[in-house]
């Protein structure tokens, strides 16, 4: 079947010679102070049940390319949320107890177009401003076919996306007419195969969905969410502020072969003391003495993950070998020790059966062995 790019079809005739595509982009871009609530479902083949967001979308009265999306999604560890927004060359984007910053005045150049960071942010392809920046990009895709139709107030755009034999993926707009105002989106990728999966969201507009405050900036962002500017700006976080959270996700090798993969959400068998150390280090034997002597006078089960901040495995392999039953060593494990705002080492992050970071020590004392006795005693 050959495409052709933008084939434009219409439900009763004369109708895009009043309404096309450039029309669709030019209201869409135009949406100052823009405000609505979506719920945004995405099923995957082999999941049970949807994930299901609901997110706040709001652009900027003073500039519609400026915006703050809030959404928040329920976990199997209980309710999470987060924000993006977007202003003045400014980009804070917060998940997982960590708030990422990017600033044009200061930091490298970033890709164009909706791979840019504010454009490409999760969420962020709901608002209409991005909304109209993908249409005008996917306009110039060959192999691409759109459908553009109007049946009451409401305008649908249909988009067939096939650069091979098999189709990539279908996505289909709904507007309202004669505003533009997006209604609903879905989209089926991959349609048919294993690796498939599809997004819907519908858009409501409640009365109670105020405009924000023209011209957004870091002080209302702060107003809003203080914890994320205090505690978890990645220029500032220090792992103190780990505790009561989660253990990160992690995917690091194991030595003697293997890789253990975590997700925050994964429980432990027991209390368990993650210690993060350099296997150079002058006092890292009497670490690995200090933590096993605290693991035999336990009178409760505890495992150690020593996570070595070394890539090379022989260097960690010469302290631990043979490890004990209830030990995991890792290597290369600086990327979780960052994720954790480790800033010295050795670091032991004392964790819950249930994950989460009850305590934590830094460096070496002449009271370790007792005090990681009583944090892993104390951990439930």
């Amino acid at each position: 079947m050959k495409f052709i790019t933008l084939l434009l079809l219409a439900s009763a005739a004369n109708t895009l010679s009043a309404r096309g595509i450039d029309d669709c982009v030019d209201a869409l871009a135009n949406m100052p102070g823009y405000r609505a609530s979506a719920t945004y479902s995405v099923t995957l083949p082999q999941a049970q049940d949807d994930i299901v967001y609901t997110v706040d979308l709001a652009q900027d009265p003073a500039e519609a390319d400026s915006y703050l999306l809030q959404w928040s999604v329920m976990s199997p560890s209980g309710p999470v949320s987060g924000f993006t927004a977007w202003f003045d060359g400014n980009f804070y984007n917060f998940r997982n107890h960590r708030l990422q910053e990017r600033h044009d005045d200061r930091d490298p150049e970033t890709p164009a177009g909706t791979r840019a960071p504010q454009n490409a942010a999760q969420f962020a392809s709901l608002l209409p401003t991005r909304i109209a920046q993908w249409l005008r990009e996917v306009q110039n895709e060959p192999n691409t076919a759109a459908t553009l139709s109007e049946q009451g107030n409401e305008l649908t755009l249909t988009l067939v996306r096939q650069p091979a034999d098999e189709i990539e993926s279908e996505i289909t707009w709904t507007f309202e007419l004669p505003s533009m105002r997006p209604l609903k989106f879905y989209a089926d990728y991959n349609p048919g195969s294993i690796s498939g999966q599809q997004v819907n969201a519908v858009y409501a507009y409640g009365d109670s969905l105020a405009p924000l405050p023209a011209g957004l900036n870091e002080a209302y962002l702060r107003g809003l969410f203080p914890d994320a500017f205090e505690k978890y700006r990645e220029s500032q976080f220090a792992v103190e502020n780990m505790r009561g959270l989660p253990l990160p996700a992690f995917s690091l090798p194991k030595l003697g072969g293997g890789r253990l993969a975590r997700q925050a959400s994964d429980a432990f068998r027991a209390p368990t003391a993650v210690v993060f150390f350099d296997p150079a280090a002058t006092l890292t034997p009497e670490l690995i003495k200090a933590l096993r002597g605290a693991v035999d006078r336990l009178p409760v089960d505890a495992e150690i993950i020593w996570a070595s901040t070394e890539k090379n495995p022989d260097a960690a392999a010469q302290l631990l070998e043979p490890l004990r039953p209830g030990e995991t060593a890792l290597t290369g494990a600086n990327s979780l020790a960052l994720a954790c705002g480790t800033a010295a080492l050795p670091t032991i992050l004392v964790c819950t059966p249930k994950g989460e970071i009850s305590n934590i020590i830094t460096g070496l004392n002449q009271n370790l062995q007792s005090d990681v006795m009583q944090l892993l005693t104390t951990a439930k």
